[in-house]
């Protein structure tokens, strides 16, 4: 077997004495769901209980693929000293979640932007559609004074040739 300087067995080496074929862990994966699933069926639990549980286990295997990601990865490079993985680690993870904060307020301010453009357009629609009220009332009151002169004029005239 191959070893480095640390005395301990390469990651090439225990890597293929160990990976299985994925569609066996996949079956394996799909069995375990499946038997577990039936176990919280056959119990006399609520369903509130259940979906605990099945939360609960998502998590564990999320934190298990975590786990195993790791494995790899440090096995890798086991060779460095564990100050450097754990430096470089601890930089990587704050890197990664301080831009995704960072994008977050992006997106934030950007949806906080559109909503105030919304209602700023919707504001100036009001304000247009509330001005064209007026000027149609406006027209509508010039009209009306328009038709009751011709009406009083034709009284007038009516009232002068009937006598």
């Amino acid at each position: 077997m191959e070893s480095n300087h640390y005395n301990s067995v390469s990651s090439a080496v225990l890597s293929k004495q160990t990976k299985l074929p994925l569609y066996v862990n996949e079956v394996f994966n799909q069995k375990q769901e499946l038997e577990y699933r039936e176990l919280l069926r056959q119990s006399k639990i609520s369903l509130q209980d259940c979906d605990f549980l099945l939360e609960k286990r998502k998590q564990d295997i999320y934190t298990d693929k975590v786990f195993l990601d790791c494995f790899a990865f440090i096995r890798k490079y086991d060779f460095l000293p564990k100050g450097v993985l754990t430096d470089c680690f601890t930089k990587s993870l704050k890197f990664v979640y301080d831009l995704k904060q960072q994008e977050k307020k992006e997106q934030e301010k950007i949806e906080e932007e559109r909503l105030r453009a919304e209602m700023e357009a919707s504001e100036n629609d009001w304000r247009s559609n509330s001005d064209a009220t007026n000027s149609l009332k406006g027209d509508i009151s010039k009209s009306w004074k328009r038709f009751l002169e011709i009406q009083k004029g034709v009284w007038l005239h009516h009232s002068m040739f009937s006598s």
